[in-house]
């Protein structure tokens, strides 16, 4: 859907790197086995943070060479095993991805947000039988997100935060079994689902100006105050990073790491410098 939450792969060892790359493959695959080929599509950066963050707190990390079914003919790769982590991330993909189509369509009348919903309503489908309570809660965040959208509303924190509050309702649902874990994993979706927002929106105020749509920072006359930006992401990311140093990770510790405490920090940076390069 965003995509923010993404590695510095620069900094990654090579051992680390084959562990990202494993575990990105893994959500895909799991994408498809729940959802169909087509699902693959919808694939991003954020959800599978999400699932290898699960798969560290839950010490999950096999994984094996297998070819990869939308590239079939390619080499064979170290694809990390199907789990309740990859499934919860497949299936908060395939919500997220399906709620934003719908709202391009009402909004803006995009002919690929229609296009995308005739792809992925078969996924939308299953979604509903395998996890009603994700579909729900992805379809009552978004739609609390389009009132204040449609209102216009000039509180850039009164939009960020109901982003914000889905994810960290989404998170709660996710497969752990403590508490603790759960209710700090819930945390750090809160302020991350923060920062996605508020990233996104400062990236597309110039479009989304330009054609008239919403933005808060335009909303608020503050699409040109990169001071008040730069707080607000930053504020929001070391939130999230305060959050993420309380879990006591068993495995993936050294991709995750690299993602929050360099990856999420130099995206920052380089969208606050206007330099549209990403380390994807």
């Amino acid at each position: 859907m965003f995509g923010y939450v993404s590695a510095d792969k620069n900094e990654l060892k090579v051992i680390e790197l084959a562990d990202y790359n494993a575990c990105y493959c893994g959500l895909c695959r799991s994408i498809s086995n729940r959802y169909g080929q087509a699902a693959r599509a919808t694939l991003n950066y954020d959800c599978a943070f999400a699932s290898m963050l699960l798969c560290g707190l839950k010490g999950e990390r096999e994984a094996k060479p297998s070819r990869c079914g939308y590239k079939p003919f390619s080499k064979k790769r170290v694809i990390a095993e199907d789990s309740p982590s990859f499934q919860f991330g497949a299936d908060i993909e395939i919500a997220l991805a399906w709620y934003k189509l719908c709202d391009d369509w009402q909004d803006e009348k995009k002919a690929v947000a229609l296009f995308g919903k005739a792809g992925l309503y078969g996924a939308f489908k299953k979604l509903k039988a395998l996890s009603p309570q994700i579909a729900q809660t992805v379809e009552s965040g978004i739609a609390s997100l389009s009132k204040l959208e449609k209102a216009n509303c000039t509180e850039i924190d009164a939009v960020a935060n109901t982003f914000a509050k889905m994810m960290q309702d989404l998170a709660k649902l996710a497969p752990l079994e403590d508490d603790k874990e759960l209710k700090v994993f819930s945390h750090l979706m809160f302020s991350l689902g923060r920062w996605i927002y508020l990233m996104d929106a400062w990236e597309d105020r110039e479009k989304d100006k330009k054609h008239g749509l919403y933005n808060p920072f335009c909303a608020s006359n503050k699409d040109s105050d990169k001071e008040n930006a730069s707080y607000l992401l930053h504020s929001a990311l070391n939130k999230a990073i305060d959050a993420y140093d309380l879990l006591e990770l068993k495995t993936h510790k050294g991709v995750l790491d690299n993602i929050m405490y360099s990856g999420c920090v130099m995206r920052t940076e380089k969208l606050l410098g206007g330099n549209d390069e990403q380390s994807l």
